[in-house]
């Protein structure tokens, strides 16, 4: 999302504004090999309200839920703060709370997948892997966790 910032940067007149956690903010100013961010790249912080990124691949369902529910609110107080306010909102696709928030400012919301081509292409074709019977019967684990991030219609849909 960065590397989108810092490519879209030099082309637009607009003011960048990312959105990260304490933890990230810190582990990104500590990379040498991370340049300053153009002028019009402004970086915000919220509350470490995650796990640590060191230790979130021990409990992931930890993690995830974290994601889904600890940083809508302050994300909403970042946005809140924000003079002038967000003209859009570009977040990950793995953060489906940003389009409600976009909602209730009358902001459009563009959702970055930023997965491999073959997973999207996987959930594109979905239904067609169930009706051939390439679907396990339990979803049980990491990829239902992931699944559960999306609404699978969206998809069906597309």
């Amino acid at each position: 999302m960065i590397n989108l910032c810092r490519l879209l940067s030099p082309k637009i007149d607009l003011t960048i504004t990312i959105i990260l956690t304490e933890e990230w903010i810190k582990l990104i100013s500590s990379d040498s090999s991370s340049p300053n961010l153009p002028d019009n790249i402004k970086v915000r912080s919220i509350p470490n309200v995650l796990p640590s990124e060191r230790t979130r691949g021990n409990n992931y369902t930890e993690f995830f839920e974290a994601v889904m529910s600890r940083m809508t609110d302050p994300v909403q107080r970042v946005l809140n703060e924000l003079n002038p306010p967000a003209d859009i909102v570009v977040a990950d696709a793995l953060l489906p709370w940003i389009v409600d928030i976009c909602k209730q400012r009358n902001v459009p919301a563009v959702s970055l997948w930023t997965e491999s081509a073959s997973l999207f292409f996987a959930l594109y074709k979905f239904d067609r892997l169930d009706a051939a019977g390439g679907l396990p019967d339990d979803f049980s684990g990491i990829f239902f966790c992931f699944v559960l991030a999306f609404r699978v219609f969206d998809f069906l849909e597309f």
